[in-house]
């Protein structure tokens, strides 16, 4: 049995790793801002800001899954913002990167999300892990994330970090604001339409962090997305079928959206086909290949 102490754990994403854990039979605590030991999943207090940490969250554990940091997409993109998206991620891995290697605990696997926006805007490259790294700051953000692994792999556990693509869930996150047209009669093709988005069903996201925890042959970086990208309007399309509606589909430019949103925009127009190959060749079977079967499980109408 392991017992695999999770950063981010109340989030979606931790939610769904942490019930996959427990039904494997395994055990699960979560650091967390608040304290509560009565919970379900017991969450200890680290506090990335003054760097303190409840040292007694680690009793006990072998593994560690790092999930924590701010919604990348959440708020405009202002420098405090980049601040907040950058030290949440950099920071929280330093303070548990220091507190393993300062008290020498037994930890056997630590994996660290990262995100495919390592790859910037690549038209349709195949993307791969061992591909060119973009020369901006969002890519500089999840470079730097990935080498908060580096002190935690000297020290010799072994280290991997999971480049997660746009995630498809019911529960939140960017599916929910994609959908939000939609439902008012207006599902708008962003650009030209051309840019691929490589996304992810949360099932299978899940499902990857668990494989790759298992697996300790795998280490470093390792792509997070379905098989088959689509394109923005294919992507589109695929929703509003889905969801089984039929809204305008105007064409946004993207100097509006600049207008809007600012450098946040290139989350919605920077296109990046990242390939799955490395996890499947690992031996990981996806539940969700293919957008329409993806959408279709996540907003068919009831």
């Amino acid at each position: 049995m392991k017992k695999v102490l999770i950063t981010g754990g109340t989030g979606l994403l931790g939610s769904e790793i942490s019930k996959l854990f427990i039904k494997q039979g395994n055990e699960v605590c979560f650091l967390s801002r608040t304290e509560d030991l009565t919970a379900d999943i017991k969450r200890y207090k680290w506090d990335i800001e003054n760097a303190t940490i409840d040292i007694k969250a680690f009793d006990g554990v072998t593994d560690i899954i790092h999930l924590a940091g701010a919604g990348v997409a959440d708020k405009r993109w202002t420098a405090s913002r980049k601040k907040v998206i950058e030290d949440s991620r950099i920071e929280s891995a330093n303070l548990l990167s220091k507190t393993i290697i300062e008290n020498d605990l037994p930890i056997k696997s630590y994996i660290s999300a990262s995100a495919i926006g390592i790859y910037g805007d690549r038209d349709d490259e195949w993307l791969y892990e061992n591909s060119a790294i973009e020369n901006n700051w969002l890519a500089e953000v999840c470079e730097k994330w990935e080498a908060t692994c580096d002190p935690i792999t000297e020290f010799g556990i072994r280290t991997a970090c999971v480049r997660i693509g746009l995630v498809m869930s019911n529960k939140g996150g960017a599916l929910s604001k994609l959908t939000t047209g939609v439902k008012l009669g207006v599902n708008p093709i962003l650009g030209d339409g051309k840019q691929y988005y490589s996304w992810i069903h949360v099932a299978d996201l899940a499902s990857i962090f668990v494989y790759v925890l298992n697996d300790e042959k795998i280490i470093g970086p390792i792509n997070a997305v379905a098989p088959n990208p689509v394109n923005n309007k294919t992507f589109t399309i695929a929703i509003q079928k889905a969801m089984k509606k039929n809204p305008l589909n105007p064409t946004m430019p993207k100097k509006v959206m600049q207008f809007a949103l600012g450098e946040m925009s290139s989350v919605l127009f920077d296109s990046a086909r990242v390939s799955a190959d490395l996890i499947q060749q690992k031996g990981y079977e996806f539940e969700f290949t293919v957008i329409d079967a993806a959408l279709s499980n996540l907003l068919a109408p009831s």
